[in-house]
């Protein structure tokens, strides 16, 4: 390799560098993903918290309780990496396996409701607050699960 092509990679490298940080605040900013992955300096803009993941069974006008200790062990499972996921890739990651695992589980379910719930940082207000994401399950005739509603 010769000496122009070896200073063109030192230069390109070092240009990504130099710009990866700001491409990785604004992804924190814009998609929510985790500050503290993906080789950037943004986990300095936020404490580094969970992300909880509420989630509520409807069949009829009834709500079923769905404790941890009554779910099969995939739907915990699965809670725990859909939580994950969410922490990690913000709102890139939907939790569409989770809820069909939950329609399997209660066949009598008309609907699954599963919310997102982020701590952050207001930088503002300089106390925590909470990013909150809804995501509304039904079911079809076919028995198909569908995603309702996103907010």
């Amino acid at each position: 390799m010769t000496t122009a092509g070896k200073r063109h990679i030192v230069l390109s490298l070092m240009t990504f560098l130099s710009c990866w940080p700001l491409v990785h605040r604004l992804l924190v900013e814009t998609v929510d993903i985790d500050p503290w992955r993906f080789f950037g300096f943004a986990m300095y803009s936020q404490p580094r918290v969970g992300v909880f993941l509420d989630v509520l069974v409807l069949a009829g006008d009834q709500r079923i309780d769905t404790g941890t200790s009554g779910l099969p062990e995939a739907v915990v499972q699965e809670r725990a990496r859909a939580a994950q996921r969410r922490l990690v890739w913000g709102r890139g990651s939907r939790p569409d396996r989770l809820a069909r695992l939950l329609f399997d589980a209660y066949p009598q379910a008309d609907g699954v409701v599963l919310r997102y719930r982020r701590p952050f940082l207001d930088r503002a207000t300089s106390r925590m607050a909470a990013l909150e994401e809804l995501y509304r399950y039904g079911r079809t005739a076919t028995g198909d699960v569908v995603l309702e509603m996103r907010e």
